[in-house]
């Protein structure tokens, strides 16, 4: 099987009660100029140097600690002066008045991979109860405002 180019993130679809997503989000800010994009799916995380008042991207190299699911931020665009809705944030975007826009339902399911191929593995085939899958995390795709597995 070929991967895929089409990359989802952690797209909030339902809740663990078995209702469908009812879009509960709560708006954090994000630190003037932050230096890393944040893409809709992508986990966020209470930033490193203010914790509880800003939050960052959670890339989880030395532990996930997600707050939510970033699904999008409005801003004043430094160039033109215009209010900005936009589902990423764009890495070192100069404003003050940054809001991310965070599910944080810590009940809610999300659809966070996205298959890539199956492989035969040392005690298993493909098709066994115990086939391995493969999948592949990839980096921000800003064609498509989305990160995630693809």
């Amino acid at each position: 099987m070929a991967s895929s180019a089409t990359p989802h993130g952690a797209r909030p679809v339902g809740t663990i009660v078995g209702s469908p997503y009812q879009c509960k989000v709560t708006h954090y800010k994000i630190k003037n100029a932050f230096g890393t994009s944040i893409f809709y799916g992508d986990f966020v995380k209470w930033a490193d140097d203010n914790p509880n008042t800003t939050i960052q991207k959670d890339t989880g190299t030395t532990s996930l600690t997600p707050i939510g699911v970033f699904l999008g931020c409005a801003y004043t665009d430094p160039t033109t002066g215009q209010f900005t809705p936009n589902q990423y944030y764009p890495a070192s975007t100069a404003a003050d008045d940054i809001v991310a826009y965070v599910a944080t339902d810590p009940f809610i399911h999300t659809l966070p991979l996205k298959l890539v191929d199956f492989v035969d593995g040392p005690d298993s085939a493909i098709g066994d109860s115990f086939t391995d899958v493969l999948v592949m995390f990839n980096v921000g795709h800003q064609l498509l405002n989305t990160t995630g597995i693809g």
